[in-house]
């Protein structure tokens, strides 16, 4: 397909929605073509800047045509009154666990700080458990908790929170996440070169009030042994994570839209 032509196999509400979210989390400065491009590599769905761009325009102009089979299919939104935010969604997030491979590790908690900074925090003792390494019903509550946002936003979380929390669902035998926008500031952030590109480094880059705390790695052994003081030391830890990671965001926005294809 080329220019404005539609593709109908594409288009269903769950890419239409990842489309909107795509071109709100790059900005309006971005580029038809950047949407489209960042939208085919979150989808793996081709499309052109010209596709993107129409879609767009139908989308908001009411006049979508994507397929709904079934009435049970079709999400009724209220049309939001002035002062509402309708824009992403966006979970800024991080885990704590004993370890860093889930054969040997367990999730001690989590936290997520909404745009607005409010945190939601799960952790192990808030669940009942089959023993003392059951994370089961603490990872289903985190997946479902993110999965009320649009975009995760975390640091380090592609390559550990996301693929930790995975590997402890599949064990308990739960679902994965499911398919969502994710951004990782700590690529965000290496793109500017920085030389260290831990969270700490960053947060003293940008010289953000939000800091990480100290923790020695005593504490995380002795909270995963059930040290309920231990265990309130490492959910501090991971509230102020989130908090961090919020305050880099904050900083990384422009990078995130100038660089989306670096």
């Amino acid at each position: 397909m080329h220019g404005g032509v539609s593709l109908p196999g594409i288009w269903t509400d769950i890419t239409e929605r990842q489309l909107v979210a795509t071109a709100d989390l790059l900005g309006d400065q971005a580029t038809a073509k950047q949407i489209a491009e960042e939208f085919t590599k979150l989808t793996g769905l081709p499309i052109t800047g010209d596709q993107a761009s129409s879609k767009l325009r139908r989308i908001r102009e009411g006049l979508s045509t994507a397929p709904v089979t079934t009435p049970d299919q079709r999400q009724f939104i209220r049309t939001p009154g002035a002062g509402e935010y309708v824009g992403p969604r966006i979970a800024f997030w991080d885990i704590e666990a004993t370890d860093l491979k889930t054969s040997f590790g367990r999730l001690l908690c989590s936290s997520v700080a909404d745009s607005w900074g409010n945190v939601t925090t799960f952790k192990y003792t808030d669940f009942e458990r089959a023993n003392a390494i059951d994370d089961s019903h603490l990872a289903v509550a985190i997946r479902d908790d993110l999965e009320r946002y649009d975009i995760i936003c975390g640091y380090n979380s592609v390559d550990y929170d996301i693929r930790f929390l995975t590997g402890r669902l599949l064990h308990a035998g739960e679902r994965p996440i499911k398919p969502m926008i994710h951004v990782d500031l700590m690529w965000q952030f290496n793109k500017l070169r920085p030389g260290r590109r831990s969270l700490e480094a960053a947060s003293i880059f940008f010289r953000t009030a939000e800091t990480k705390t100290p923790l020695v790695a005593e504490t995380w052994a002795l909270a995963g042994a059930g040290d309920l003081d231990a265990l309130e030391e490492v959910v501090e830890h991971n509230i102020a994570d989130v908090h961090t990671t919020r305050a880099v965001y904050a900083h990384l926005k422009s990078v995130i839209i100038r660089y989306t294809r670096a």
